[in-house]
């Protein structure tokens, strides 16, 4: 006497073997994604606002775990009297040396949270305008 077999184990079988094939073309995928990953350079210039002929003078600095960085110089993360004083002295002078028009342009860190509330603390007490930009970690940021 013949038995019959169902395709059911077949299929269970063949369903696997998609799903395994599936898998690994989705790990190769991400794995080359990540080796073909194309650094960013920003460069960190002036602008020009069109509207009413006048110049906008950022002074870049950067927010992160570390510090703030103001041209090139790191300052830690203001936690004391001191610290806060430094800071201030420092933005003040950054600012005030890029002219007339200069203002303060954060640039913060995925990890730069906490120093961003400290830059922005101390701007708005100097009454300086503030503008801020989120950046990805990877960011590569050069001056011109």
């Amino acid at each position: 006497m013949i038995k019959s077999q169902g395709l059911l184990p077949f299929m269970d079988v063949l369903t696997g073997l998609v799903g395994i094939i599936i898998l690994v073309n989705v790990i190769l995928a991400v794995d080359l994604a990540e080796k073909d990953k194309i650094p960013v350079r920003v460069l960190l210039k002036e602008e020009e606002a069109p509207a009413k002929g006048t110049q906008r003078r950022p002074v870049y600095m950067i927010c992160s775990s570390a510090g703030i960085l103001i041209g090139e110089e790191l300052l830690p993360i203001p936690e004391s009297h001191e610290q806060f004083k430094a800071l201030s002295r420092a933005i003040k002078h950054a600012v005030e040396s890029a002219g007339e028009g200069g203002y303060v342009l954060a640039l913060i860190r995925p990890d730069g949270y906490k120093s961003f509330e400290r830059l922005r603390d101390v701007v708005d007490n100097l009454g300086f305008r503030l503008g801020y930009e989120p950046v990805s970690s990877d960011w590569e940021l050069v001056p011109q």
